[in-house]
């Protein structure tokens, strides 16, 4: 416990966002628009800890891997922990669970081609696709950039600048700050497309 401690204490101060109401037995539940969960409902964020001995880790190492390998992982630290010969790694990682990874697939799909109007259905497309091609860029799931909810007010609302962006529900300074600037050249692009036609 002592590496697991180390190793959430070498978290940012914001690690745990202060809407997350509590932590108990390795897992954190966090309410709307909470930058490490940005979803409508509550999502609990689970965290798993790694021992790895400094010598002989191929089993641990083994067990870790293919706990990040079968799990949507959002981050991963690490701390050494020197004892001489019983040196190890204390290793953290925060993950979420299938079934708890959006509240779009709580809810079932949604239809926004028939929610929206055609134009804003047009946008609406094409910011879904540089969505994904950020999030393979970056190796996370889509949602954790924007939400489906999300993009479809960006492209009904068509936010000029990242201070109305953040005005969208679920989109705080973090996202704005890390995503904005992309996804408003994409809004400004699509509308000079729209004036040439």
């Amino acid at each position: 416990m002592q590496g697991t401690f180390l190793a959430l204490k070498k978290q940012p101060a914001n690690f745990f966002s202060s809407r997350c109401v509590s932590s108990v037995k390795n897992t954190v539940v966090c309410s709307e628009s909470s930058p490490i969960a940005p979803f409508k409902k509550e999502v609990i964020m689970q965290f798993k800890s790694f021992i790895i001995p400094v010598s002989n880790a191929a089993k641990s190492e083994a067990e870790m891997n293919a706990f990040l390998r079968s799990h949507k992982i959002i981050s991963v630290s690490k701390e050494l922990i020197t004892n001489g010969e019983n040196s190890f790694w204390s290793v953290l990682a925060q993950y979420i669970d299938d079934t708890t990874l959006s509240n779009e697939k709580l809810k079932g799909s949604i239809d926004y081609k028939e929610l929206l109007s055609k134009e804003d259905f047009t946008l609406f497309s094409q910011l879904r696709d540089l969505r994904k091609k950020i999030a393979e860029e970056q190796k996370v799931p889509v949602f954790v950039i924007f939400t489906n909810e999300q993009l479809a007010d960006i492209a009904q609302s068509k936010p000029k600048n990242l201070s109305a962006l953040c005005k969208i529900q679920g989109i705080g300074k973090g996202k704005s700050e890390k995503y904005g600037e992309t996804f408003l050249k994409a809004l400004n692009d699509y509308a000079e497309n729209e004036k040439e036609k």
